[in-house]
Protein backbone atom coordinates (compact mmCIF):
# COMPACT_ATOMS: atom_id res chain seq x y z
CA UNK A 1 0.00 0.00 0.00
CA UNK A 2 1.08 3.61 -1.39
CA UNK A 3 0.00 6.77 0.23
CA UNK A 4 1.09 10.32 -0.26
CA UNK A 5 1.64 12.25 3.38
CA UNK A 6 1.23 16.09 4.06
CA UNK A 7 4.02 16.24 7.00
CA UNK A 8 2.42 19.13 8.93
CA UNK A 9 5.61 19.50 11.28
CA UNK A 10 7.42 20.58 7.58
CA UNK A 11 4.61 21.67 5.15
CA UNK A 12 5.79 19.06 2.91
CA UNK A 13 4.55 16.02 0.97
CA UNK A 14 5.98 12.72 0.46
CA UNK A 15 5.35 9.04 -0.75
CA UNK A 16 5.74 6.45 1.26
CA UNK A 17 5.03 2.59 1.84
CA UNK A 18 2.27 1.98 5.04
CA UNK A 19 3.67 -0.53 7.32
CA UNK A 20 0.89 -0.36 9.43
CA UNK A 21 -2.27 1.45 10.57
CA UNK A 22 -2.65 2.08 14.01
CA UNK A 23 -7.01 2.80 15.23
CA UNK A 24 -9.18 3.42 13.06
CA UNK A 25 -11.86 5.88 11.91
CA UNK A 26 -10.76 9.64 12.55
CA UNK A 27 -8.05 8.29 14.95
CA UNK A 28 -6.20 5.91 12.33
CA UNK A 29 -2.35 6.59 12.23
CA UNK A 30 -0.15 5.92 9.32
CA UNK A 31 3.33 3.85 10.12
CA UNK A 32 5.41 5.39 6.67
CA UNK A 33 9.18 5.76 6.36
CA UNK A 34 9.86 9.81 5.75
CA UNK A 35 12.41 9.99 2.74
CA UNK A 36 15.55 12.31 3.39
CA UNK A 37 15.34 11.95 7.12
CA UNK A 38 15.29 7.84 6.62
CA UNK A 39 13.15 7.70 9.92
CA UNK A 40 9.73 5.79 11.01
CA UNK A 41 6.99 7.76 11.84
CA UNK A 42 3.28 8.04 13.16
CA UNK A 43 1.01 10.13 10.65
CA UNK A 44 -2.60 11.22 11.57
CA UNK A 45 -4.80 10.23 8.50
CA UNK A 46 -7.15 13.04 10.20
CA UNK A 47 -6.24 16.77 11.08
CA UNK A 48 -8.89 17.05 14.06
CA UNK A 49 -10.91 20.21 13.99
CA UNK A 50 -13.06 21.14 16.59
CA UNK A 51 -16.79 21.38 15.79
CA UNK A 52 -15.81 20.54 12.06
CA UNK A 53 -18.31 19.14 10.38
CA UNK A 54 -15.49 17.21 7.92
CA UNK A 55 -11.96 16.72 9.43
CA UNK A 56 -9.34 17.23 6.36
CA UNK A 57 -7.38 14.04 5.15
CA UNK A 58 -3.98 14.39 5.57
CA UNK A 59 -2.82 11.13 4.01
CA UNK A 60 -3.88 10.41 0.54
CA UNK A 61 -4.53 6.96 -0.86
CA UNK A 62 -2.29 6.10 -3.91
CA UNK A 63 -2.50 2.28 -4.16
CA UNK A 64 -5.06 0.78 -1.82
CA UNK A 65 -3.75 -2.74 -1.99
CA UNK A 66 -2.23 -3.68 1.50
CA UNK A 67 0.70 -6.07 1.34
CA UNK A 68 0.98 -10.01 1.46
CA UNK A 69 1.42 -10.95 4.86
CA UNK A 70 -0.50 -7.94 7.03
CA UNK A 71 -2.46 -9.16 9.80
CA UNK A 72 -5.44 -7.50 11.14
CA UNK A 73 -6.35 -7.55 14.91
CA UNK A 74 -8.70 -5.86 16.62
CA UNK A 75 -8.29 -7.50 20.83
CA UNK A 76 -4.32 -6.46 21.05
CA UNK A 77 -2.14 -8.31 23.50
CA UNK A 78 0.26 -5.68 24.13
CA UNK A 79 3.37 -6.19 25.72
CA UNK A 80 4.09 -4.40 29.13
CA UNK A 81 6.35 -1.49 27.85
CA UNK A 82 3.43 -0.14 25.81
CA UNK A 83 1.21 -0.49 29.82
CA UNK A 84 3.84 1.95 31.16
CA UNK A 85 3.86 4.22 28.39
CA UNK A 86 0.36 4.61 28.62
CA UNK A 87 -0.31 4.83 24.74
CA UNK A 88 -2.47 0.91 24.73
CA UNK A 89 -5.81 2.36 23.81
CA UNK A 90 -5.84 2.04 20.30
CA UNK A 91 -8.97 -0.43 19.23
CA UNK A 92 -7.20 -1.57 15.63
CA UNK A 93 -4.30 -2.79 14.28
CA UNK A 94 -3.51 -3.87 10.56
CA UNK A 95 -0.04 -3.95 9.42
CA UNK A 96 3.12 -6.78 9.63
CA UNK A 97 2.84 -8.80 12.71
CA UNK A 98 6.49 -7.88 13.24
CA UNK A 99 5.41 -4.39 14.27
CA UNK A 100 3.21 -5.20 16.48
CA UNK A 101 5.23 -7.97 18.16
CA UNK A 102 8.00 -5.12 18.49
CA UNK A 103 6.85 -3.38 21.33
CA UNK A 104 9.80 -1.48 22.49
CA UNK A 105 9.47 0.29 19.05
CA UNK A 106 6.20 0.64 18.96
CA UNK A 107 5.39 2.17 22.22
CA UNK A 108 8.17 5.30 21.22
CA UNK A 109 6.58 5.80 17.90
CA UNK A 110 2.78 6.00 19.67
CA UNK A 111 4.64 8.49 21.82
CA UNK A 112 5.30 10.48 18.71
CA UNK A 113 9.39 9.89 18.50
CA UNK A 114 11.04 9.15 14.64
CA UNK A 115 12.69 5.67 14.85
CA UNK A 116 15.77 5.92 12.43
CA UNK A 117 15.32 2.75 9.94
CA UNK A 118 18.62 1.30 10.42
CA UNK A 119 17.83 1.21 13.94
CA UNK A 120 14.56 -0.50 14.43
CA UNK A 121 15.66 -3.68 11.90
CA UNK A 122 12.76 -3.69 9.53
CA UNK A 123 12.95 -4.20 5.81
CA UNK A 124 12.50 -1.30 3.54
CA UNK A 125 9.40 -1.87 1.28
CA UNK A 126 9.22 -1.49 -2.31
CA UNK A 127 5.68 -1.93 -4.09
CA UNK A 128 7.27 -0.16 -7.48
CA UNK A 129 6.51 -3.01 -10.89
CA UNK A 130 9.34 -4.17 -12.36
CA UNK A 131 10.00 -3.02 -16.15
CA UNK A 132 7.88 0.00 -15.40
CA UNK A 133 9.17 3.60 -14.97
CA UNK A 134 7.94 5.82 -13.04
CA UNK A 135 7.62 9.26 -12.73
CA UNK A 136 8.52 10.90 -9.70
CA UNK A 137 10.98 13.43 -10.49
CA UNK A 138 11.02 16.83 -13.08
CA UNK A 139 13.83 14.86 -14.67
CA UNK A 140 11.36 11.29 -14.78
CA UNK A 141 8.73 13.69 -17.02
CA UNK A 142 11.48 14.76 -19.12
CA UNK A 143 12.84 10.95 -19.42
CA UNK A 144 8.95 10.21 -20.92
CA UNK A 145 8.73 13.00 -23.06
CA UNK A 146 12.11 12.69 -24.66
CA UNK A 147 11.45 9.02 -24.99
CA UNK A 148 8.01 9.46 -26.30
CA UNK A 149 9.43 12.21 -28.55
CA UNK A 150 7.43 15.37 -26.57
CA UNK A 151 3.93 13.05 -27.90
CA UNK A 152 4.05 14.42 -31.38
CA UNK A 153 2.34 13.10 -34.28
CA UNK A 154 0.71 10.72 -31.74
CA UNK A 155 -2.77 10.34 -30.77
CA UNK A 156 -4.80 8.61 -27.60
CA UNK A 157 -5.90 5.15 -28.50
CA UNK A 158 -7.34 3.85 -25.50
CA UNK A 159 -8.62 4.94 -21.94
CA UNK A 160 -9.61 2.89 -19.06
CA UNK A 161 -10.52 3.47 -15.78
CA UNK A 162 -11.22 1.68 -12.54
CA UNK A 163 -13.00 2.82 -9.50
CA UNK A 164 -12.92 0.53 -6.85
CA UNK A 165 -16.51 0.63 -6.15
CA UNK A 166 -18.73 -2.32 -7.01
CA UNK A 167 -21.92 -4.60 -6.21
CA UNK A 168 -20.94 -8.19 -4.80
CA UNK A 169 -22.53 -11.63 -5.74
CA UNK A 170 -24.60 -10.75 -2.49
CA UNK A 171 -25.87 -7.65 -3.41
CA UNK A 172 -23.57 -5.24 -0.95
CA UNK A 173 -22.66 -2.32 -2.43
CA UNK A 174 -18.77 -1.01 -2.10
CA UNK A 175 -19.19 2.59 -2.81
CA UNK A 176 -15.94 3.57 -2.34
CA UNK A 177 -13.43 4.82 -5.25
CA UNK A 178 -10.56 2.67 -3.20
CA UNK A 179 -9.03 2.32 -6.77
CA UNK A 180 -9.03 5.44 -9.19
CA UNK A 181 -6.69 4.33 -11.71
CA UNK A 182 -6.72 5.78 -15.34
CA UNK A 183 -4.53 3.95 -18.27
CA UNK A 184 -3.83 5.37 -21.00
CA UNK A 185 -2.72 4.24 -24.19
CA UNK A 186 -1.15 6.63 -26.88
CA UNK A 187 0.10 5.58 -30.34
CA UNK A 188 2.63 7.48 -32.41
CA UNK A 189 4.35 7.54 -35.57
CA UNK A 190 7.41 7.83 -33.90
CA UNK A 191 8.15 5.11 -31.37
CA UNK A 192 6.13 1.74 -29.97
CA UNK A 193 2.73 2.69 -28.03
CA UNK A 194 3.29 3.71 -24.82
CA UNK A 195 0.89 2.98 -21.92
CA UNK A 196 0.61 5.62 -18.83
CA UNK A 197 -1.20 4.22 -15.68
CA UNK A 198 -2.36 6.89 -13.08
CA UNK A 199 -3.02 6.14 -9.45
CA UNK A 200 -4.69 7.82 -7.09
CA UNK A 201 -6.54 9.85 -9.59
CA UNK A 202 -7.87 13.61 -8.45
CA UNK A 203 -9.01 14.67 -11.71
CA UNK A 204 -10.04 13.55 -15.18
CA UNK A 205 -11.24 15.36 -17.92
CA UNK A 206 -11.88 13.40 -21.67
CA UNK A 207 -12.05 15.46 -24.56
CA UNK A 208 -12.78 13.78 -27.52
CA UNK A 209 -12.05 15.28 -31.07
CA UNK A 210 -15.31 16.79 -32.47
CA UNK A 211 -16.71 16.12 -35.61
CA UNK A 212 -14.47 17.23 -38.82
CA UNK A 213 -11.43 17.62 -36.48
CA UNK A 214 -8.72 15.21 -36.28
CA UNK A 215 -7.21 13.86 -33.18
CA UNK A 216 -3.92 14.44 -33.24
CA UNK A 217 -1.42 15.10 -30.54
CA UNK A 218 1.40 17.54 -31.51
CA UNK A 219 2.97 18.55 -27.83
CA UNK A 220 1.86 17.25 -24.44
CA UNK A 221 2.20 18.83 -20.87
CA UNK A 222 3.77 16.51 -17.67
CA UNK A 223 3.68 18.82 -14.72
CA UNK A 224 4.47 17.64 -10.90
CA UNK A 225 3.72 19.48 -8.20
CA UNK A 226 3.41 18.65 -4.24
CA UNK A 227 3.76 14.95 -5.08
CA UNK A 228 0.96 15.08 -7.99
CA UNK A 229 1.49 14.64 -11.80
CA UNK A 230 -0.89 16.35 -14.03
CA UNK A 231 -0.72 15.52 -17.81
CA UNK A 232 -2.31 17.08 -20.78
CA UNK A 233 -2.14 16.26 -24.34
CA UNK A 234 -1.26 19.62 -25.47
CA UNK A 235 1.34 21.94 -24.23
CA UNK A 236 0.81 24.07 -21.12
CA UNK A 237 3.10 25.48 -18.31
CA UNK A 238 -0.07 25.26 -14.92
CA UNK A 239 -2.54 22.92 -14.75
CA UNK A 240 -5.61 24.03 -16.83
CA UNK A 241 -8.92 21.68 -16.42
CA UNK A 242 -10.64 24.65 -19.25
CA UNK A 243 -8.24 24.55 -21.67
CA UNK A 244 -10.22 21.77 -23.28
CA UNK A 245 -7.77 19.29 -23.36
CA UNK A 246 -7.93 15.60 -22.09
CA UNK A 247 -6.08 15.78 -19.02
CA UNK A 248 -5.49 13.53 -16.53
CA UNK A 249 -4.10 14.82 -12.39
CA UNK A 250 -2.78 11.75 -10.04
CA UNK A 251 -0.64 11.55 -7.15
CA UNK A 252 1.63 8.64 -9.09
CA UNK A 253 2.24 7.95 -12.78
CA UNK A 254 4.09 5.12 -14.27
CA UNK A 255 4.72 4.06 -17.68
CA UNK A 256 6.16 1.87 -20.38
CA UNK A 257 6.36 0.85 -24.40
CA UNK A 258 4.41 -2.02 -25.62
CA UNK A 259 4.02 -4.37 -28.70
CA UNK A 260 1.34 -2.98 -30.99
Amino acid sequence: MKVRVYDKERDTYFKSEVYAIVDSGIFEKYLVLVPGTDTFQLFDCFEIIEHAPQHPMLIHTITAETAEGWIWRTSLPLGTELLEAGVIRFNEFRGYSWILENTAVLSRLLRGELIPADESGWPRLDSRLADWNYVETPEDADALLYAAHGFHDSVLNRLDYISGGYVSEDNSLAATDSIRTVTVRIESQWNAPVDLVFEGVIALNLRPSEDGYDCIIFDAALLLKEETVFFADTGMDAEDFQSGATCVKAYSLRWRFVEK
